[in-house]
């Protein structure tokens, strides 16, 4: 059942690139302990200290990105008469939901992009501890962000099966999230962690117009596939 959601068209392209950008962003995180270590010479606790950031920068997005998503979400509602009652499920497809979430979550990938390539280059020059550590919180919040977007957009488009849709994407996010991550170091290792987040910021926009073709043409297709199986 699994892979039978992920070889929808809309789904396929929203999982796909939801699992490349987990990828690029733990791999980059799993080599923050060995590069503090290496870099500024810290202990486990130092380095513990260090992911105070990540957390918060995932904790806001829901006060910044989620506000933004929420208001944007209703905004289209209103424009294609579609009353938002809180706490009920509603039809979805007379809406171009894709465009109500990918309005707010392109942007927030592209600034990741940035920030990533910027955070790694601070460490690559060993710079003061503060650039690493904000460039850190700024990653965190984005594709955070981002990515509760595009599991929110996933779960729109299959509103009578969310749990099914969610553990297609847990599923090929996660097995894919485990090789990026052991492939961090070595590759880290070879290039460089500068060249790393260069290469994965490279990655990132080079898959994004997956997601402005769910942005252009998901809708068209949602409405196609629940009149055939109507």
């Amino acid at each position: 059942m699994k892979t039978t959601v992920a070889s929808q068209k809309e789904t396929g392209a929203i999982i796909a690139f939801t699992t490349v950008l987990f990828g690029g962003y733990f791999a980059v995180l799993s080599s923050l302990p060995s590069q503090l270590q290496h870099k500024y010479h810290f202990n486990a606790l130092q380095v513990g200290l260090c992911y105070i950031p990540y957390g918060a920068g995932s904790l806001t997005s829901r006060w910044t990105l989620g506000k933004l998503i929420d208001w944007n979400f209703r905004r289209h509602a209103k424009n294609h008469g579609i009353e938002i009652v809180h706490n009920r499920q509603v039809q979805l497809i007379s809406m171009p939901v894709e465009r109500a979430r990918l309005q707010i979550t392109l942007p927030a990938i592209y600034c990741a992009s940035i920030v990533m390539v910027g955070y790694d280059w601070t460490m690559n020059y060993k710079v003061d501890l503060a650039g690493p550590l904000v460039m850190l919180f700024f990653i965190s919040h984005l594709v955070s962000g981002a990515t509760s977007t595009l599991i929110t957009l996933m779960i729109d488009c299959h509103v009578d099966g969310p749990a099914t849709a969610n553990s297609a994407n847990n599923l090929f996010r996660c097995c894919f999230g485990a090789g990026a991550v052991a492939a961090a170091v070595p590759l880290i290792n070879s290039i460089g962690i500068g060249w790393t987040s260069t290469l994965i910021g490279f990655v990132w926009v080079a898959f994004s117009p997956v997601l402005w073709g769910v942005y252009f043409w998901g809708h068209e297709y949602r409405k196609t596939k629940e009149a055939r199986q109507q």
